[in-house]
């Protein structure tokens, strides 16, 4: 258990979608050109097959390195391929998987935070029986607050219960939802 006095200061916000990129920095780089092939892009494979570029690059690819270090000079080719990057790292599926709904696997709302509204990364349970993003309600905590984020109620107390069942749930169904993608 987290004792939020001692911890409070301690810590920095967690990437909201962690759990999707800690899987895609798994990713060799033959996954990586098998996604370039999924979202219309698999021209560029040669180039990311020659530069031997993995998940745990891909993740960190922007404007700029397209350009220059792996000489994608389209510009409309980098805003497609950085657009459908940040689809990935966010919803762990293409543009396109997105847009079909009889591809789309619908996330369980138990899977985001009510604070940030996005997956949970490192869900914590506080003492009003709810889950929240770590870093989230230890800003809240940090802004003074001592009720709950959803019903505003006073805690009883400021403990952080790790939910490893719930981040265990998740990452099954990250994985699960990447590999069939």
């Amino acid at each position: 258990m987290w004792d939020l006095k001692n911890d409070l200061a301690c810590q920095t916000g967690a990437s909201e979608n962690l759990a999707i990129e800690n899987i895609i920095t798994q990713w060799t780089s033959e996954n990586v050109i098998n996604w370039l092939a999924e979202i219309g892009l698999g021209d560029l494979g040669h180039i990311f097959e020659s530069k031997e570029i993995t998940g745990s690059q891909l993740i960190h690819l922007n404007d700029m390195l397209l350009a220059t270090d792996l000489g994608i000079d389209e510009e409309n080719t980098r805003k497609q391929l950085l657009t459908e990057l940040q689809w990935l790292k966010s919803l762990g599926m293409s543009s396109k998987k997105c847009a079909s709904r009889s591809n789309t696997i619908a996330v369980p709302q138990e899977f985001f935070c009510p604070i940030t509204h996005d997956i949970f990364a490192e869900p914590v349970t506080c003492a009003d029986g709810n889950s929240y993003e770590l870093a989230a309600i230890k800003a809240w905590f940090l802004m003074g607050r001592t009720t709950s984020p959803l019903t505003n109620v006073e805690l009883s107390s400021m403990n952080l219960t790790p939910n490893f069942e719930l981040q265990n749930r998740i990452s099954e169904f990250l994985a699960q939802r990447l590999n069939s993608a």
